[in-house]
């Protein structure tokens, strides 16, 4: 689950290829459409996406994978974690039965935290 198109492929795209090789059922599930996502250069230029060109452009990342994405349309760039949104959310995993659930970090994070760092006092 994922707030916008291509953010699976950014942040999970191995994993989830991999889940699928080994069977599992993989479903990349967008909250938003991301028709926001325009370069500032390209937004100047009058640069606008349609409702269906970013979803288009990540099923197309996921061709011959056996990957589904969906989407459920939410407003880009107005999403609120509040009951509302988990409600549909869990509504959707119920649906899908959904078993493994791999989304964006809690904190915002959208890059790998790198290496552990040793902890004080202990010595490599």
């Amino acid at each position: 689950m994922v707030a916008h198109p291509d953010d699976a492929e950014l942040l999970a795209y191995g994993t989830l290829r991999r889940y699928r090789e080994l069977g599992a059922t993989v479903t990349v599930l967008c909250l938003t459409r991301g028709i926001n996502d325009v370069s500032v250069i390209d937004a100047a230029r009058g640069a606008r996406l349609t409702e269906r060109e970013r979803i288009d452009e990540a099923q197309a990342a996921w061709d011959g994978a056996g990957v589904e994405v969906t989407c459920l349309g939410l407003p880009d760039g107005a999403l609120h974690p509040d009951r509302e949104l988990i409600s549909l959310v869990e509504s959707d995993l119920i649906a899908r039965e959904c078993t493994t659930l791999i989304t964006h970090s809690p904190h915002g994070r959208q890059r790998s935290p790198g290496p552990p760092r040793p902890r004080r006092g202990h010595h490599q």
